[in-house]
């Protein structure tokens, strides 16, 4: 996120004591003072533009000028009034005028290089900038330090890095603690990818004089979220948006970055109070509706994620890395969540075909085509993906790859082909840290070519990732039962209807082993409920005809 250029204001040429500058501007107008004394009108401009009315100061400058129109000091401060209101070409003339009375005035032209600047001019703005400090002669109040550090803020804005630091390292050498000019070298440090020593910068921002000059803390506190974030740490992120968002509440930018970060730590329900914050302030914003979008996707809320995806595609069009393509995938996860499986593969085409390498996105697509019974195309896609000749296996891309590769064990297993599930399976197992639906899965797999052991082992890696996957339970209690261990068995699909009392195979399953325990009563119960949770339900059904057939016993 680039900063956007500030113009600060400057101290005066007189003391004010401990009144604000708002009190001193109304002390002054209240002074008896007649309209000929000029020192009022020109001490009035000045405070009225430090106290943030510079449209007053501008109208006291004016009376000033009226009574001294050669008068240097009166054209330079009416220029700085302009320039405080973003009149760029009429400070320009104002400048003009105050160099022509003296064209040694350095803090004039830093006036000029300023707007010049604010006009998006940035070649002639440093041209100017260079110009007073060369000259160096006349800064009224001030030093080189506002020149040095808008030659700073030039030269990070034309992408020469180096040279800005090397100008705010000028500034600082004149005002050492500075927390402005520190907190520039922390975003221009950031910017260019020095992430250590951009959050050393922002905390000798946040340690510095206080002297913000009409910022706040929350601009170092955001650089150096900015750094934590590139370098991983999502925890410190987090912690240093918090701190942002409470001294500026009213800035979505804050709000947005750190939804997206506790997005990345899967704190969804967080995310989306952030998101809904950062939408209060910017109803429009693409980032936040798209970011809504996803956060409700993993909180399966599909109709709403649709909706803010539809909203984020119709927004103000400013979006993260990815583009509007992010939009559309997370419009085609909410679509598949709905079982709209043809709209979300138009969906899901829109975001491959904006963003040609956006390797998520083509996984996804491999999914959808799954969920249509499209296996040959399906598994086109997934190859794609993980070809390295295509594919780089880089970090970023190897936890996508490995997901692919639990795609196309996934879509194995619906065609009948175990071994080739198993070996898909694997291969993610190896490439990545795995989830624990990928050991459940291979786990299966195992089961249906009869290698139990196998099966049982993968169950428990399962069951070590996430003690509350039911599919885990589930598979462990079946590699059991082929094991002959049914009283382990039993345990296991309980713990499974722990987690989820609704899956009819589990109930299937333990009625199996209740009846090898020699429990008939409990089998035909489980039995029966597996039944009417599923009435073809093959094994219970064929276990249940088998209890009837057989001889009751006297």
């Amino acid at each position: 996120m680039k900063h956007a250029l500030k113009f600060v204001t400057l101290p005066l040429v007189f003391w004010v004591g401990q009144t604000g500058w708002t009190e001193a501007a109304a002390l002054a107008q209240s002074g008896m003072e007649t309209l000929e004394d000029v020192a009022y009108w020109h001490n009035l401009c000045q405070l009225q533009t430090q106290a943030g009315n510079p449209e007053e100061g501008l109208a006291a400058c004016e009376q000033a000028i009226a009574l001294e129109p050669e008068n240097a000091i009166f054209w330079a401060d009416y220029s700085f009034a302009l320039l405080t209101l973003e009149q760029y070409p009429e400070t320009l003339a104002a400048v003009d005028r105050a160099l022509t009375l003296n064209d040694q005035n350095s803090l004039a032209m830093t006036y000029q290089c300023m707007a010049y600047l604010g006009m998006d001019l940035p070649e002639k703005a440093l041209d100017t900038c260079d110009t007073a400090l060369q000259i160096n002669s006349f800064w009224g109040n001030q030093s080189p330090t506002l020149a040095w550090r808008t030659r700073g803020q030039i030269l990070h804005q034309m992408g020469q890095s180096q040279q800005a630091l090397i100008a705010y390292d000028r500034a600082l050498h004149l005002d050492p603690n500075e927390s402005i000019t520190l907190a520039y070298r922390c975003q221009t440090l950031v910017e260019s990818g020095e992430y250590t020593y951009g959050i050393a910068a922002c905390q000798a921002a946040l340690d510095g004089d206080g002297n913000w000059l009409g910022e706040t803390p929350a601009l170092a506190w955001s650089y150096q979220g900015q750094a934590h974030t590139q370098l991983g740490d999502y925890t410190a992120a987090i912690a240093t948006y918090d701190r942002a968002v409470a001294l500026e509440p009213e800035n979505s930018e804050h709000w947005l970055q750190q939804g997206w970060l506790l997005a990345q730590t899967e704190d969804f329900a967080a995310a989306s109070l952030s998101y809904a914050r950062a939408l209060e302030l910017t109803p429009d914003s693409s980032r936040g509706l798209v970011g809504q979008c996803s956060t409700l996707n993993q909180q399966a809320q599909f109709e709403a994620a649709q909706t803010a995806c539809e909203q984020a595609l119709a927004g103000n069009g400013h979006w993260w890395s990815l583009g509007s393509a992010q939009a559309w995938r997370e419009l085609a996860h909410a679509q598949a969540g709905l079982g709209e499986y043809e709209s979300a593969l138009a969906a899901i085409n829109r975001a491959v075909g904006i963003q040609p390498d956006y390797l998520q996105a083509y996984s996804d697509r491999s999914v959808i085509l799954w969920y249509l019974e499209d296996y040959h195309s399906a598994v086109e896609v997934a190859n794609r993906i993980i070809n390295p000749e295509i594919t780089l296996p880089t970090e970023e891309n190897r936890a996508i790859i490995a997901n692919t590769w639990t795609n196309l064990g996934r879509i194995y297993s619906s065609q009948d082909q175990p071994q080739q599930a198993i070996n898909a399976y694997e291969q993610a197992i190896a490439l990545s840290t795995p989830h624990s639906h990928t050991w459940a899965n291979l786990s299966a797999a195992y089961w249906v070519v009869e290698q139990y052991t196998e099966a049982l082992n993968a169950a428990q890696q399962a069951i070590h990732l996430n003690a509350q996957t039911e599919h885990g339970w589930q598979n462990q209690g079946a590699a059991q039962a082929a094991l002959g261990l049914y009283s382990q068995a039993k345990l296991s699909y309980e713990q499974s209807l722990e987690i989820n009392n609704q899956n009819a195979d589990v109930w299937a399953g333990l009625g199996a082993v209740q009846l090898r325990l020699g429990d008939t009563d409990a089998a035909t119960e489980s039995l029966e409920i597996a039944i009417q949770l599923d009435p073809n339900q093959a094994l219970a059904q064929q276990i249940l005809e088998a209890i009837e057939q057989s001889p009751s016993e006297e």
